[in-house]
C-alpha cells in the first residue's frame, strides 16, 4: 500500500533500512527472550521454528514467509528460537530504521491505526499472549489489517467473501499452499479425463454425488428438523 501511497519513502526504506542475509545449515538466526530488532522475509532455503526453549517438534519456515514483523510495531522479544536446515537467503528489514523513516510519513496516521490492529489481533488470534510467535501473520491476514487501517472497517466489512476466507484459513494461508491446492484440482481432473475403466467408473460416481448433491441442497432446511434443532 505505501508503494501506491508513498513511493518515495519505500525507495528509502529500500536503500536506507533493508539488507540480505545468508545461512548455513545449522546457523541460528534468532533465539527465545533475545530483543527483536529485525523483520525478515525468508527467500530461499528452508528453517526450523520452535517455541520458548525448544521443546516441541520445528515448524518449517520456507521461502516467501514473514518473521517478526511485530518488532516494527511494538517492544518484542523473540518468542522462539529460527534456525536454518538448508542454506538460506533472506532479506531483513531494520526497526530502528522503519521507524525513524514512518515518523516523516504521510501516511503516519494510517500506520498508528495499523500498528493497533496488530497488536490487537496477534494477541487475539493466539488466544493470549503467552501463545504469540515469531510467525503470526502471514499474506492474507496482514492484507486484511492494512485494508482495514487504510481504508476503513466500513470497507473491510462490506467484503464478505474475503472475511470468509480468513476465518476458514487462518494467519496459515499462503499463496503456496493455493498453489498446491490448485495444481492438485488440476491433476486430479486430467487424470478423471484419462481413458480407462478405472477413470470411467470415477466419472460417474462423481455424478452421481453431484446428482445427489443438487436434490439434498432442493430440500427446504426444515425438512432436516422433524424433530426440532438440538437442545
Amino acid at each position: 500500500r505505501l508503494h501506491t501511497q508513498e513511493p518515495a519513502l519505500v525507495y528509502r526504506l529500500c536503500h536506507k533500512a533493508m539488507s540480505e542475509r545468508f545461512l548455513y545449515a545449522g546457523e541460528e538466526l534468532f533465539r527465545f527472550g533475545a530483543r527483536g530488532s529485525r523483520m525478515y522475509f525468508t527467500m530461499s532455503g528452508a528453517g526450523g521454528y520452535t517455541v520458548g526453549y525448544g521443546a516441541d517438534v520445528p515448524t518449517e519456515v520456507g521461502p516467501r514467509k514473514l518473521v517478526s514483523e511485530g518488532c516494527l510495531w511494538v517492544h518484542w522479544e523473540h518468542r522462539g528460537t529460527l534456525s536454518a536446515c538448508t542454506a538460506c537467503a533472506l532479506a531483513e528489514l531494520s526497526a530502528a530504521e522503519f521507524q525513524t523513516f514512518a515518523t516523516r510519513s504521510k501516511c503516519i496516521q494510517e500506520l498508528q491505526t495499523y500498528a493497533h490492529f496488530f497488536a490487537q489481533s496477534i494477541v487475539t488470534d493466539s488466544h493470549g499472549v503467552e501463545f504469540v510467535t515469531d510467525l503470526w501473520g502471514q499474506r492474507l491476514r496482514i492484507m486484511d489489517l492494512v485494508s482495514r487501517a487504510f481504508d476503513g472497517e466500513e470497507h473491510a466489512a462490506a467484503n464478505p467473501a474475503w472475511k470468509l476466507m480468513l476465518l476458514f484459513s487462518g494467519n496459515v494461508f499462503t499463496q503456496e499452499r493455493l498453489f498446491e491446492a490448485w495444481r492438485d484440482w488440476a491433476e486430479a481432473e486430467r487424470q478423471l479425463r484419462s481413458p480407462g475403466v478405472v477413470n470411467t467408473l470415477k466419472r460417474l460416481w462423481r455424478r452421481i454425488l453431484q446428482h445427489a448433491s443438487e436434490i439434498v441442497s432442493a430440500r427446504p432446511l426444515g425438512a432436516y428438523f422433524a424433530f426440532g434443532p438440538p437442545a
